[in-house]
């Protein structure tokens, strides 16, 4: 009987490999969460073995390198994953990457070299310098090489590729003899280490890298820009925030919000895993109705049980960061888990606009997003405090999924073009 049931576990289990969306979730999840896990303890290792300040001029560096490398790519990451399944996969990888790589790291010299004037004491070294546009190189290739194996429904090439960069934190203690430059030579090393074994994987899975097509270039201008408009826009909040919370409720308050939402963003995890595979899957020819009602029901029901479990152990969690924590973080922790409801219909509303093209809608959701946001920061801090911050991050969300229910029941039964969609 026991063998039965075990035999029966095991077909169910390899039925579920079979089914592409959820395949692709759970190793975009894995993915995530193994980067998330191995970045937590990278810095911890760091902040044992290196010294404050040296810490303290990486983290900045790191964390600038990954918004340079968001620039760069201006929209074409989403233009792979939308085309793989109708274009030339390599002319597409190779066009992205012959353009995307370039620029981001010509971004990053002007970022380093100028950082002499306006941050002269963010880099010690002409090293430093060559070592961060390095980074930014490396960093760039591994993207998009990540969200090559995504868009092709490789996820789980993607997961191996973060395991690997994984020997970073190894490589910190290492490097510890050289500080600063350890840290950035850790990261760097790491990807010498994966970057040819994920290029192997992307040549085994049917990809070369194609010359530039502009062609293709101009096919995806449209929706490229449009997608880069309305992603910055939906970072702005974030971006936005260490000031907004800053100026607005003071540093102390502050240091609780950022704790509460660190805790949240585990949960939010789990909508933006199956976004991600909502586009894959609408983007490869899949019913799109069907797959959004399927993420929609499968999140959810993922989702609400979590947001419960983390709300309550939120008073736990809080509690080993400190007694102040627990007591005055716990209320604004809850807000943010609840805002999880709103942020994934905001997704997934996003997404399914997205693969119809109508990025006009698109980039309206990210400005309702944005400036919903930061307009009601100010009202609801003034009245809640830290919890105000909350309430303006459920409320933005809201906003934004209800614009994009409306220009999905507008644009029912059509497809846009982004170039007159725009």
């Amino acid at each position: 009987m026991r063998r039965l049931r075990a035999n029966l576990s095991t077909t169910r289990f390899r039925a579920l490999l079979k089914d592409t969306f959820l395949r692709n979730s759970f190793f975009i999840f894995l993915s995530s969460i193994t980067s998330s896990g191995f970045g937590l303890l990278f810095w911890m290792v760091a902040a044992r073995y290196y010294d404050i300040n040296s810490v303290g001029v990486a983290s900045t560096l790191i964390s600038t390198c990954g918004l340079i490398v968001a620039l760069g790519m201006f929209g074409m990451d989403q233009s792979m994953i939308r085309y793989f399944p109708v274009l030339d996969r390599s002319m597409i990888l190779g066009s992205v990457a012959k353009i995307a790589v370039p620029l981001a790291m010509v971004i990053g010299a002007v970022f380093i070299f100028g950082s002499s004037i306006w941050m002269p004491d963010l880099v010690a070294s002409d090293n430093v310098h060559i070592l961060f546009i390095l980074l930014i190189g490396a960093s760039s290739i591994a993207y998009i090489t990540h969200t090559a194996f995504v868009g092709s429904r490789n996820a789980q090439h993607g997961w191996y590729q973060n395991l690997i960069l994984g020997v970073r934190v190894v490589l910190l203690i290492a490097f510890v003899t050289l500080q600063d430059l350890g840290i950035l030579f850790a990261m760097l090393a790491s990807y010498a280490i994966a970057l040819p074994v994920s290029g192997l994987l992307l040549f085994r899975s049917g990809f070369s890298l194609g010359a530039i097509d502009r062609a293709f270039l101009r096919k995806v201008f449209w929706f490229s820009t449009g997608n880069y408009v309305a992603t910055i826009l939906n970072m702005l909040p974030t971006l936005a925030m260490p000031i907004v919370v800053f100026s607005l409720i003071g540093s102390a308050e502050a240091a609780i919000y950022y704790m509460a939402l660190s805790i949240a963003t585990i949960v939010f995890l789990i909508p933006a895993t199956f976004n991600t595979s909502l586009y894959v899957e609408g983007s490869h020819g899949e019913s799109l109705a069907r797959t959004f009602r399927r993420s929609l029901t499968i999140t959810y029901a993922i989702l609400v049980p979590c947001i419960i479990i983390f709300m309550l152990l939120g008073p736990y969690i809080l509690g080993i960061l400190g007694a102040q924590y627990r007591s005055e973080g716990l209320g604004v922790l809850n807000i943010l888990l609840v805002s999880g409801l709103f942020f994934t219909l905001f997704q997934q509303v996003s997404t399914y606009l997205k693969v119809k093209e109508f990025i006009r809608g698109v980039v309206l959701m990210g400005a309702v997003n944005s400036g919903s946001f930061l307009g009601l920061s100010v009202i609801f801090a003034a009245a809640f405090g830290k919890d105000g911050i909350g309430y303006s991050w459920v409320f933005s969300f809201a906003l934004g999924a209800i614009v994009g229910l409306i220009y999905m029941r507008y644009t029912r039964g059509r497809n846009g073009s982004p170039s007159t969609d725009l």
